[in-house]
């Protein structure tokens, strides 16, 4: 099968995992990685001179851990922005009880919610950017 030149075209699937060239060569997609929007929350964060943010994103779950590399990426681009993070929580299904985590440590928060585009499912949430007053 190494003479095959079969490609894979996705119009939905917004994991940065799939964004590895080397494992995945014939992969390509019709929107953005979930990577794809860290420089811009850091930009507007850089905008209004926010420099203490805690984040709240959905971690592990039906075997996958998409939404923890997008928010991995985002920590690294928040260091080296100089941003600090005072908080990170993660969930699962409920984001309800991370949430508290963050209200009852008097975290105040903007909210930044990315859902998928294509379906308009509020339950693909991937990241929220909590902000600090």
């Amino acid at each position: 099968m190494s003479n095959c030149f079969m490609f894979q075209l996705s119009y939905a699937d917004t994991d940065p995992a799939l964004s590895d060239r080397k494992k995945y060569h014939n992969f390509y997609r019709t929107v953005p990685s979930d990577n794809d929007f860290n420089p811009a929350r850091i930009a507007l964060l850089r905008k209004f001179n926010w420099t203490n943010v805690g984040t709240i994103f959905q971690g592990v779950s039906k075997g996958t851990a998409r939404y923890g590399h997008a928010h991995n990426n985002l920590v690294s681009l928040l260091e080296r922005a100089n941003i600090n993070i005072l908080k990170s929580v993660a969930f699962v299904n409920d984001p309800e009880p991370a949430i508290l985590t963050l209200k009852n440590d008097r975290i105040a928060f903007l909210k930044f919610v990315i859902t998928s585009l294509c379906t308009r499912d509020t339950s693909n949430t991937s990241l929220l950017v909590i902000l600090t007053i």
